[in-house]
C-alpha cells in the first residue's frame, strides 16, 4: 500500500488543482486531472491496483489505459518522494469517495516547481503548540 508522505509535505486541495510542498527539499508540486482523484485515494489508503480499479470505474476507463495512468502517476510521485509504502491494511473498495477529481476525465498532471527552494529552506513551516503559538517564548526566569 501506498500512503502520502506527511511527514515531510503539506497538501491543499483547490478548484482544479492540488498544491503539494515538499517542505525538506523546498520543492513545490501541482497535479491537475485524474492525478487529483489518485491523491485523494490515496489519502484514502489505495494501493496502485485500487487506484487503477477506482480510475476505470470513476471514468469508464479501460483497464490498461488506467493501469498506465497510475503506474506513471505513481512513478512521478515516488520520484519526488509525495508517497511512501504503507503497511496498513486497504480499506474496503466501497469505502473509496468515487466522485473526487474532476467530473470528466483528464490525463493526470504533475508537474514539480523548484524556484522557491530557497525561500522555504529559509523559513520552514513550524509546528504551531495550539496554547503556545510559535515562536515559543523561553520559561519566565527569576533569581533566586
Amino acid at each position: 500500500m501506498l500512503t502520502i508522505n506527511t511527514s515531510a509535505i503539506s497538501s491543499e486541495s483547490f478548484d482544479n488543482e492540488i498544491v503539494a510542498i515538499h517542505f525538506l527539499k523546498g520543492t513545490y508540486f501541482s497535479l491537475r486531472g485524474a492525478s487529483m482523484a489518485m491523491w485523494s485515494w490515496l489519502q484514502q489508503g489505495a494501493d496502485e491496483t485500487t487506484l487503477a480499479k477506482l480510475l476505470a470505474t470513476r471514468y469508464q476507463l479501460d483497464p490498461k489505459q488506467s493501469m498506465e495512468a497510475v503506474s506513471k502517476a505513481i512513478d512521478l510521485l515516488r520520484a519526488a518522494e509525495l508517497v511512501i509504502e504503507s503497511d496498513q491494511a486497504l480499506p474496503d473498495f466501497g469505502a473509496y469517495d468515487l466522485s473526487a477529481g474532476p467530473d470528466d476525465y483528464q490525463e493526470a498532471v504533475i508537474e514539480s516547481f523548484e524556484d522557491l527552494q530557497e525561500l522555504i529552506a529559509i523559513d520552514p513551516v513550524h509546528e504551531v503548540d495550539p496554547m503556545q503559538g510559535w515562536p515559543h517564548r523561553p520559561p519566565t526566569m527569576t533569581l533566586d
